[in-house]
């Protein structure tokens, strides 16, 4: 606490090796999201007054909408999956069966189970295989700024050695919009802990898009062993409920007001390796413009990608999205082409926080 003054944000460090939020085996999935939380909040009670900060602009609504649930609104159905608990069956097949077919690969690989659920039925998925659905959604429920709630319980059964991937193992969604053009893998991702896991992930309709229909696989594939159990998975629409911190609520000490973001890949790639979910990358990237007014934004670059590393598009960037700092020791070609290019002292000046005196009144009495 002595130092608490000289500290602008903590990174998320204890989530995965280099605090970016990947590569933790113990916080890979989104089953994992509640202690995410837990981490977050112990963060922030270690500093504060202070940031913390986050990798991927995922990763914040994801943590904080299940807070802001209770105040948003639901698009009717509640759920738009058809016999999403299983608990309606025609000749021991979960009804609605056409609906809930097979993918990944042809076979009979998805069944209606009893013996083990979070109620009554349960779906079990075999090695390779997914249980599929592709709900329709209105004009209403697909328009733009309205949030896609993805959630379900899950359960593995005799799990391999080798697990497979997060998103192979998933309520893995795709989007067609109307305009024709579509968004794969919104993935609510599972551990494989061998106990049932409930994982959710939330997703904006993103601006000037409507979202035509879902197609919703149960996924349990690039394994060679073991099933995978589903139960009660859904999708809900919300009424659009902005996440990104504005001028109500940036100084209430809330958490939305007191995390922010850092990007440990700046300008390497279209999406920064990974920072920016490849197919939503201008949705994304609007999010953080937005957000980063109010909370605090830096990183470090990591690799030279002529021209997108340039000055231009490095000076565009560093402003719109309102950085505070950048690692001065990393990565020293990108930093060096910035001082070739003729741009790194203005960007060095213009990083952090400037207070200007716009107007001033002194009383004679202040010299007596």
């Amino acid at each position: 606490q002595t130092w608490t003054h000289a500290i602008l944000a903590v990174q998320s460090g204890f989530i995965g090796p280099w605090g970016e939020g990947h590569g933790s085996t113990n916080f890979r999935c989104s089953a994992m999201d509640g202690d995410k939380r837990q981490i977050i909040d112990a963060l922030l009670n270690a500093v504060p007054g202070r940031d913390v900060q986050l990798r991927y602009p995922k990763s914040k609504p994801n943590l904080f909408y299940p807070d802001e649930e209770p105040n948003m609104s639901t698009l009717e159905p509640n759920n738009l999956l058809t016999n999403a608990d299983f608990e309606t069956a025609d000749g021991g097949a979960a009804t609605g069966t056409a609906s809930w077919g097979i993918g990944v690969r042809s076979g009979s690989g998805v069944e209606l189970h009893s013996s083990d659920s979070i109620s009554g039925n349960s779906i079990k998925v075999n090695a390779g295989f997914s249980a599929a659905q592709y709900p329709s959604l209105s004009a209403a429920q697909g328009a733009p700024g309205n949030i896609i709630k993805v959630y379900g319980h899950s359960k593995i059964v005799d799990a391999p050695t080798d697990m497979p991937s997060e998103n192979d193992y998933s309520i893995y969604v795709d989007i067609q919009f109307t305009q024709g053009d579509p968004l794969y893998g919104k993935v609510a991702t599972f551990c494989g802990s061998g106990s049932w896991e409930y994982a959710q992930t939330y997703l904006e309709v993103p601006a000037g898009r409507t979202i035509q229909s879902l197609f919703v696989h149960l996924m349990y594939r690039n394994v060679a062993a073991g099933y995978a159990l589903f139960d009660d998975v859904g999708i809900t629409v919300y009424e659009p409920h902005p996440i990104a911190v504005s001028g109500t609520n940036a100084l209430d000490g809330s958490g939305i007001s007191t995390v922010g973001h850092h990007n440990d890949c700046f300008l390497a790639s279209d999406t920064d390796l990974g920072t920016y979910d490849s197919g939503n990358i201008d949705g994304e990237k609007a999010y953080i413009e937005s957000d980063s007014r109010y909370t605090s934004m830096g990183g470090e670059t990591c690799l030279p990608n002529s021209p997108r590393s340039d000055c231009t598009i490095a000076m565009e960037e560093l402003q719109r999205f309102h950085y505070s700092y950048l690692n001065r020791d990393y990565r020293q070609e990108v930093l060096n082409s910035w001082t070739a290019g003729g741009c790194m002292d203005t960007i060095s000046s213009d990083l952090g926080y400037r207070l200007v005196i716009t107007s001033s009144q002194i009383s004679p009495s202040s010299f007596a």
